[in-house]
């Protein structure tokens, strides 16, 4: 077992399960339409994380289309204008990524852009 051995876990080995714990339980909030915690989530999400330093494509694509999609329905409930720059924000960050990465993010870049 990992307490009997003399391995030192890396960072990653112990931040991967807690961020998509958390990315997980954002998706369950969105489900329910309970965009406040969802958003808490997030915002707990980036604190934990830097997604721009995070090399995993799946990492980095499935946050920010959550943290998109959290402040589009943020959004539709209050109408406030900081969510819809942070779904426009997510939105570039797509239109990059679909440049940068390839074909295989252009359904979340769509899904976003459908949001707005």
């Amino acid at each position: 077992s990992i307490t009997e051995s003399d391995e030192v876990l890396d960072e990653n080995e112990i931040m991967y399960p807690l961020i998509y714990g958390c990315t997980f339980r954002i998706l369950i909030c969105m489900l329910f339409s309970k965009f406040e915690l969802a958003e808490k989530l997030c915002t707990k999400l980036q604190q934990k994380v830097n997604l721009k330093q995070d090399p995993s494509y799946d990492m980095q694509t499935s946050s920010y289309m959550y943290i998109g999609l959290v402040s589009a329905g943020m959004y539709r409930q209050t109408k406030r204008s900081k969510h819809l720059q942070s779904l426009r924000k997510m939105n570039k960050i797509f239109v990059r990524f679909c440049k940068t990465k390839g074909k295989s993010c252009t359904n979340r870049a769509l899904i976003l852009r459908a949001e707005l």
